[in-house]
């Protein structure tokens, strides 16, 4: 998924991989990505913030520099 691109219930948005596991996280609600926070590939400490979303019909672009 890349920043702009809609979502819909049961859709993957990310892969979360551990030393024991691999599974989809899968949005629940229809949504819009407004900003990665995350680099692709990246490590991240469980809790971080991956990616802000927002409603449809938002203007994503006021989310570059955030």
């Amino acid at each position: 998924m890349k920043e702009g691109d809609s979502c819909s219930p049961g859709d993957a948005i990310a892969e979360i991989e551990t030393d024991k596991a691999s599974m989809a996280f899968e949005c629940t609600d229809d949504i819009v990505i407004a900003k990665l926070l995350v680099p692709e590939g990246s490590e991240v400490a469980v809790g971080s913030p991956i990616l802000v979303t927002v409603e449809e019909d938002t203007d994503v672009s006021v989310f570059s520099d955030f």
